[in-house]
């Protein structure tokens, strides 16, 4: 019987992996996009705009991490903390700025942004997360 191996060595190489990957994750984080919507055809949205944009952001994979406002299915209330908030507000998490980029510039959420141009003027930031 040999003391000293067996289990200690796998909790030692589990630790190290899981360590690496943790600093790995900590080094890359997660882009925010906050999009301000001002709708002008709530009906219009609801129905032609959102579902194929909503659609083709998980497609890209990006998150939905909150909807509020008008328009569409699974928006929330907004609550104005100070000022008068936009009649919509998407937040999006992406990996990075390149998903980010590649899914706004792709073919196919160009076709849908020009549905969505019809019904809404967008105004929309990114913004790297802090942890």
């Amino acid at each position: 019987m040999r003391f000293g191996t067996g289990n200690a060595g796998g909790i030692c190489t589990w630790r190290r992996n899981y360590n690496r990957h943790y600093r790995l994750r900590l080094n890359r984080l997660s882009i925010y996009l906050v999009s301000e919507i001002e709708v002008t055809n709530p009906a219009a949205y609801g129905a032609e705009f959102a579902p194929q944009a909503q659609a083709a952001i998980k497609a890209a994979g990006g998150r939905l991490i909150a909807i509020g406002g008008i328009a569409g299915a699974g928006a929330k209330p907004l609550k104005a903390i100070t000022g008068t908030p936009p009649k919509r507000v998407a937040i999006q998490q992406w990996d990075s700025f390149d998903h980010l980029n590649a899914w706004f510039n792709s073919e196919e959420y160009q076709q849908t942004l020009k549905i969505g141009e019809n019904y809404a003027t967008f105004r929309r930031y990114a913004v790297e997360g802090t942890q």
